[in-house]
């Protein structure tokens, strides 16, 4: 067997070399007291005794030929070429330039390293891109708080004028114009806490617009005549605006009544 010089890395082999059973299977595990199934594995140490055991594989297999009907052609032929790689292993790592397989090895290193990097670099492409992402994020939040505090303002600038109006009316008996909407969404568990007292399937008749009313909305179909207003018409209104205007579960109509007129009235 040759033995490494000093100081040099040790001879191995580069790539599986599989068995004489493992290219021809259906052949025995020994035959005539060889083993057909001993394969070399990458890495592995080179060593005379694969290349002996290689060879002497081919020519028992070589000679088998027409005396056992497995042995065929092609297998004692599949057995002289293993032994040739075999060969051509040792004669590779022994006498090929110095730096063949160093350069082999330095070239996977380098493979390994680039493919280390790339996936570094997407992992920190990834986390800027989510980064942007929540950016954009809470950028289009400030946005859309901004968008709705100006719509908020709006509204509250044209209810100014209606209000106005209004506390003219009540005094002169004159209808009552709808408020616009201020607060966002909808008003439902506010309805359901001053209502339930008026009985399950007026509670259940409570629901919630659709679509959600706007910042900005009045309602639809607004009866100018608060004095006819029931407890249901109120949670009607309850939910639309999601405001209470102050009502209490205690309240009776007409105080509900009342405290609509001074929403709707009173600055």
């Amino acid at each position: 067997m040759a033995v490494a010089a000093a100081g040099a890395a040790p001879h191995v082999y580069l790539h599986n070399i599989p068995s004489v059973l493992g290219n021809n299977p259906g052949l025995p595990h020994v035959l005539a007291d060889v083993d057909l199934d001993r394969a070399i594995l990458a890495g592995e140490g080179i060593v005379q005794e694969h290349l002996t055991h290689a060879k002497g594989v081919a020519d028992l297999l070589k000679g088998a030929r027409g005396l056992n009907p497995m042995i065929t052609e092609e297998i004692a032929e599949s057995a002289r070429l293993r032994a040739i790689a075999v060969e051509a292993a040792h004669a590779t790592a022994h006498y090929a330039p110095v730096n063949h397989v160093n350069v082999l090895q330095g070239i996977h290193e380098q493979m390994v390293a680039m493919n280390i990097q790339l996936h570094e670099q997407m992992v920190a492409m990834n986390i800027q891109h989510h980064q942007t992402n929540q950016r954009l994020d809470q950028h289009t939040i400030r946005l859309d708080q901004q968008a709705l505090r100006l719509d908020q303002i709006a509204a509250a600038t044209d209810n100014n004028r209606r209000i106005s109006r209004n506390a003219f009316l009540a005094m002169t008996g004159g209808n009552y114009t709808p408020l616009r909407k201020i607060n966002e969404g909808h008003g439902l568990v506010r309805a359901q806490a001053v209502g339930h007292n008026l009985g399950q399937a007026a509670q259940q008749a409570l629901a919630v617009p659709q679509p959600v009313p706007n910042v900005g909305d009045t309602p639809p179909a607004f009866n100018p005549k608060i004095e006819e207003y029931s407890h249901f018409h109120i949670l009607g209104l309850i939910v639309f605006y999601n405001d209470d205007f102050g009502i209490a579960l205690v309240d009776t109509l007409p105080t509900r009544i009342q405290k609509v007129r001074r929403f709707l009235a009173e600055f």
